[in-house]
Protein backbone atom coordinates (compact mmCIF):
# COMPACT_ATOMS: atom_id res chain seq x y z
CA UNK A 1 0.00 0.00 0.00
CA UNK A 2 1.57 3.23 -1.09
CA UNK A 3 0.24 6.95 -0.32
CA UNK A 4 -0.71 9.41 -3.73
CA UNK A 5 1.05 12.36 -3.17
CA UNK A 6 0.15 15.70 -4.64
CA UNK A 7 -3.23 17.50 -4.92
CA UNK A 8 -5.13 15.60 -7.59
CA UNK A 9 -6.35 12.22 -6.25
CA UNK A 10 -7.44 9.50 -8.23
CA UNK A 11 -9.52 6.54 -8.27
CA UNK A 12 -9.41 3.40 -10.83
CA UNK A 13 -6.84 0.86 -12.51
CA UNK A 14 -4.17 2.58 -14.76
CA UNK A 15 -1.61 -0.14 -16.05
CA UNK A 16 -0.85 -2.53 -13.36
CA UNK A 17 -1.72 0.08 -10.26
CA UNK A 18 -5.13 0.12 -8.67
CA UNK A 19 -5.95 4.07 -7.10
CA UNK A 20 -8.53 4.11 -4.44
CA UNK A 21 -9.30 6.41 -1.28
CA UNK A 22 -10.12 4.47 1.93
CA UNK A 23 -10.98 6.27 5.44
CA UNK A 24 -10.59 9.71 3.48
CA UNK A 25 -6.80 8.47 2.68
CA UNK A 26 -5.27 8.30 -0.99
CA UNK A 27 -3.81 5.27 -1.72
CA UNK A 28 -2.56 2.76 -4.40
CA UNK A 29 -1.49 -0.88 -4.42
CA UNK A 30 -0.39 -3.39 -7.10
CA UNK A 31 -3.71 -4.64 -9.78
CA UNK A 32 -4.77 -8.00 -8.62
CA UNK A 33 -4.13 -11.01 -10.53
CA UNK A 34 -7.80 -12.54 -9.06
CA UNK A 35 -11.09 -12.29 -11.08
CA UNK A 36 -14.03 -13.37 -10.71
CA UNK A 37 -13.96 -16.12 -12.93
CA UNK A 38 -10.99 -17.61 -11.16
CA UNK A 39 -12.97 -17.39 -8.23
CA UNK A 40 -16.25 -18.84 -9.61
CA UNK A 41 -14.17 -21.86 -11.46
CA UNK A 42 -10.59 -22.53 -10.33
CA UNK A 43 -10.28 -26.06 -7.73
CA UNK A 44 -8.58 -23.56 -5.71
CA UNK A 45 -11.64 -21.46 -4.33
CA UNK A 46 -14.00 -24.88 -3.81
CA UNK A 47 -13.85 -25.01 -0.30
CA UNK A 48 -14.61 -20.75 -0.18
CA UNK A 49 -17.58 -21.59 -2.24
CA UNK A 50 -18.78 -24.20 -0.06
CA UNK A 51 -18.60 -22.12 2.96
CA UNK A 52 -19.94 -18.92 0.63
CA UNK A 53 -22.82 -21.19 -0.22
CA UNK A 54 -23.46 -22.32 3.44
CA UNK A 55 -23.76 -18.75 4.79
CA UNK A 56 -25.91 -18.04 2.09
CA UNK A 57 -28.45 -20.89 2.72
CA UNK A 58 -27.78 -20.06 6.89
CA UNK A 59 -28.59 -16.33 6.17
CA UNK A 60 -31.71 -17.29 4.34
CA UNK A 61 -32.75 -19.75 6.88
CA UNK A 62 -32.18 -17.31 10.37
CA UNK A 63 -33.55 -14.32 8.36
CA UNK A 64 -36.84 -16.11 8.05
CA UNK A 65 -36.62 -17.44 12.07
CA UNK A 66 -35.88 -13.74 13.07
CA UNK A 67 -38.96 -12.59 10.82
CA UNK A 68 -41.35 -14.94 12.86
CA UNK A 69 -39.81 -14.16 16.56
CA UNK A 70 -42.12 -11.88 18.37
CA UNK A 71 -41.02 -7.87 18.60
CA UNK A 72 -39.94 -8.43 22.09
CA UNK A 73 -37.23 -11.26 21.71
CA UNK A 74 -35.55 -9.35 18.53
CA UNK A 75 -32.45 -7.91 19.23
CA UNK A 76 -29.46 -5.92 18.19
CA UNK A 77 -27.14 -8.54 16.70
CA UNK A 78 -29.29 -11.35 16.70
CA UNK A 79 -29.05 -12.42 13.43
CA UNK A 80 -25.44 -12.27 13.60
CA UNK A 81 -26.12 -14.91 15.89
CA UNK A 82 -28.56 -16.94 14.36
CA UNK A 83 -26.32 -17.09 11.31
CA UNK A 84 -23.48 -17.99 12.92
CA UNK A 85 -25.88 -21.24 14.86
CA UNK A 86 -27.24 -21.92 11.28
CA UNK A 87 -24.08 -22.81 10.00
CA UNK A 88 -22.62 -24.51 12.42
CA UNK A 89 -25.64 -27.30 12.22
CA UNK A 90 -25.54 -26.73 8.30
CA UNK A 91 -21.52 -27.91 8.51
CA UNK A 92 -22.18 -30.57 10.86
CA UNK A 93 -24.72 -32.15 8.37
CA UNK A 94 -27.80 -31.09 9.68
CA UNK A 95 -30.70 -30.48 6.95
CA UNK A 96 -32.22 -27.11 6.71
CA UNK A 97 -35.40 -27.44 7.96
CA UNK A 98 -33.63 -29.73 11.07
CA UNK A 99 -32.07 -26.94 11.86
CA UNK A 100 -34.89 -24.20 11.24
CA UNK A 101 -36.45 -26.84 13.83
CA UNK A 102 -33.26 -26.71 16.16
CA UNK A 103 -33.29 -23.04 16.36
CA UNK A 104 -36.85 -22.35 16.89
CA UNK A 105 -37.13 -24.40 19.23
CA UNK A 106 -34.20 -22.42 21.32
CA UNK A 107 -35.88 -19.19 20.66
CA UNK A 108 -39.21 -19.38 20.66
CA UNK A 109 -39.41 -22.35 23.07
CA UNK A 110 -41.88 -24.12 21.60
Amino acid sequence: MAFQIGHIKIQGTVGNTTYYIREGKALARPKSSLTKAKVKKHPAFARSRAASARFAIAAALSGRLYRQLPKKLRRHGMIGKLTGEAINFIHAGISEEQAFDNLYKKYCGK
